[in-house]
Order: structure tokens, then sequence, then C-alpha cells
């Protein structure tokens, strides 16, 4: 039998994979033997990529590149140096026979084959994807056009390291080793401050609904009961703030060929995500507090009514109204201070 690694970013990609090839086995009613072979034989990992790929760089850059390489690749891409292949052999199957297939791990050591990926997965998901999507309104409302921009930025930094350290890592708390999710925030900060990738807000603002019922709102559900076990001010305040900076990145002030489009000083902005005209609607007919409170109380968008949670409502509507007339930069300020006054 044969090793197969799919690389479609999906969750548990290696078992739906072996699903489908299973399903259209049995529907082209192919031979059961062949069928037999296919399921017993062969073994389907999961996998997961973790590198920033912004993509072909910049006019300047690829001009600049290409003088020093001496021709024109048409294909060039930027990545980031970080990279990490994890690869998760299935239950019942022998994890040194899936090594000594593929042999190619032994040229990098950031290629990982464990007999489960799942830590790995919540570190990637959470801590990077999570704190890229709840940082993406605020960052990009604040002014700043790439990730690295934004971290230049001292306000913005504090925002991201307090978000990480004194939220979400709380809220993984007995699904991944704490220090383990302490090394790998520094590094996604230390990755995010790159100031040679491009890593633009608007690209990561695709499907921004999405992403947030994905990668957040799970953890932001484990927060408050962490939060409450210990006894702790139940709203988690750098969530809040990055919840209701996408509330206001969501507002769609204009429309043009099927396509909703915000506003950012005094320029237009394109809102690629499928519940834009839900939004726009919204905010042409409610007051933020009330929109606050219709969105959180959403179950088709969240999967469970987010209104529930204690003072997360108050304090999110809170903060979209600073944002509205304060702005983005002037808000995050308060709000430091407020965070610094509070601790000393």
């Amino acid at each position: 039998g044969l090793v197969i690694v799919p690389t479609e970013l999906l969750p548990d990609n290696g078992a739906k994979l072996e699903a489908i090839v299973l399903e259209l086995a049995h529907r082209n009613e192919l031979d059961p033997l062949f069928i037999d072979w296919l399921e017993l034989a062969n073994t389907f990992c999961n996998s997961l990529v973790d590198r920033i790929v912004p993509g072909r760089p910049e006019p300047a850059t690829y001009q600049a590149l290409t003088e020093q390489i001496g021709y024109d690749d048409a294909l060039l891409t930027m990545a980031e140096a970080y990279r990490l292949w994890a690869i998760e052999v299935p239950p019942n199957s022998d994890v040194e026979r899936v090594k000594e297939v593929l042999s190619f791990h032994q040229a990098d050591e950031n290629i990982l084959i464990q007999s489960t990926i799942q830590p790995i997965r919540e570190l990637k998901l959470r801590l990077l994807n999570g704190t890229h999507s709840l940082s993406c309104g605020l960052a990009f409302l604040g002014g700043f056009d790439t990730v690295s921009r934004a971290l230049a930025d001292d306000r913005m930094a504090a925002y991201l390291s307090g978000l990480m350290n004194g939220e979400l890592i709380p809220g993984l708390s007995g699904t991944v080793d704490e220090n383990a999710a302490r090394l790998f925030a520094n590094q996604v900060l230390d990755r995010f401050k790159n100031p040679f990738i491009e890593h633009p807000w608007l690209a990561i603002s695709l499907q921004y609904s999405m992403k947030m019922q994905q990668r957040n709102v799970p953890l932001l559900v484990q927060c408050y009961q962490q939060f409450s076990r210990q006894n702790q001010d139940l709203v988690p305040r750098h969530f809040a703030l990055g919840f209701a900076a996408y509330l206001l990145f969501m507002r769609a002030t204009t429309r043009q060929n099927g396509v909703w489009y915000g506003e950012r000083r005094g320029e237009t902005y394109p809102i690629n995500d499928p519940q834009a005209p839900y939004f726009a609607d919204l905010w042409m007919r409610l007051s933020p507090e009330a929109l606050t409170r219709t969105v959180l109380q959403n179950k088709t968008l969240w999967g469970q009514d987010l209104g529930q949670l204690p003072g997360f409502a108050d304090a999110v509507a809170a903060n979209l109204i600073q944002l509205l007339e304060k702005g983005a930069l002037a808000t995050l300020s308060a709000q430091l201070m407020e965070y610094e006054s509070a601790a000393t």
C-alpha cells in the first residue's frame, strides 16, 4: 500500500480524503478486493502546514530580486523563513513505517511525523490564525495595511501580546501545554514583525465572519470558562475590542458590481465576506448597541448565542461606540492605559 498525505488546508484532510476515495470506489462498484486493498493496505495521514506565504512580491521587490538572481522568474513567491509541516499517522498504523516511507522528513527537522498533531493544530489555529482574525479589523482601521507595519507600532504590538498571553492562552488551558503555548506566542509575534513579509490585512479579512466563527468563538467560550474558575473578571477585554473592530470593518457604505465596500479615512476597501449584505442591512437601521446584540445573538453565524456571555455584549458595544467616535488608535491607546492602570 501507499502512504498518502493530502495538503488541502482542511482539518482532518487525510480522513476526509480516505472517505471520499472509498465512497467513489463503492459508487463505481469497483472490485471488492481492490476496495479491501484501499481500506486495509493504505495509510491516509492528516497534515497541516504553518508558513506565512503572501505570494508574489510587490513590483519593486520583484524587480530587485530579478536583478539579483539574473533572470525573470514568473513564479517567484515570497515566504517567511519559518516553516512547519506536521503529518499525523492514524491509529493502528506504524509511525516508524510511515517515517521510513516519507524519508524526505530527514531533510528538514521542521517536518514532524507524529501519532497526533492536535496540539500543533490548536496552537496554530488559535494563536496564529485566531490572532490574525481578532486584530485584523483594529489594525486595518488604524491605518496599517500590512501585519509587519502594524507590529512596528508599540500599541498594536502590546495589544497582540496582551491578547495572546492574557486571554487566548488561558482559554487554551487544559488542551495544550502552557509553556509550549507561550513559546509559540513569542514566535508568532516575531514572525508578525518580519519587515520582509508584506502580508496585507485585507487578504486576512477574506471570509472574515467564517474565520471569526471557526478560529475565535470556541476559544471565547473557553476563555469565559477559565476566567470563571479562576474568579477573574469574566470579560476578555482585548477580545471584546477585536470583535468590535470586526463589526466596524463590516460596515459597508457603498456597493459596486455586486461587491460591498467599507470606508477608511475617505478611501474605500472591499468587504469580501458572504455576510456583507447582512451587515450592510444592520448598519443602515440599527444603533451600535442594537447591532452588537443582534449580531452576538445570531446562532446561524456563531452556532450559539454569544449574547449570553456575561458582560460581553456591553463591552463590545462600548468599544464599538468609542471606535466610531475616537478612531481605532485612540481607542486602543485609551484601553492600554486602562489596562496598565488596573495592573498597578
